[in-house]
């Protein structure tokens, strides 16, 4: 669940969305990486470059719309290298992908990360 700005025409001021969250194959990824990129960065990165394990991928259910994602590889048991990620246009300055790619698929996955960082995602996750 999140929430963000609602929409001037429904007078609320936030409305909440469900977000879930979806695990994609690198296989799964390449259909869609060079467009996910081009909207989120307004520039090219060709497919080929990607060199992932998985992509999480966050979807705003009611609307069938994506958020965010992040893609990642996996350096040993406990270590996620995150390469690239970024939210769409609409979600842009809001830590709605970026709090549903930290919880990942199911929402209660938690990553275990630097010392220095979980102060952050303990932040982004309130």
């Amino acid at each position: 669940m999140g929430v963000k700005p609602a929409s001037k025409c429904n007078g609320e001021l936030w409305e909440e969305m469900k977000i879930v969250v979806h695990k994609l194959t690198p296989e799964q990824w390449s259909g869609i990486s060079e467009q996910a990129h081009r909207v989120c960065f307004n520039e090219v990165k060709p497919k080929e470059w990607d060199r992932i394990d998985f992509a999480l991928v966050a979807v705003d259910e009611e609307r069938k719309q994506m958020i965010g994602y992040t893609t990642m590889r996996e350096i040993d048991h406990e270590t996620i290298y995150w390469q690239y990620g970024g939210s769409f246009p609409e979600y842009r300055g809001t830590l709605l992908a970026a709090r549903a790619v930290l919880r990942g698929p199911g929402g209660q996955n938690r990553r275990r990360l630097p010392e220095t960082l979980a102060p952050v995602v303990d932040m982004m996750l309130t």
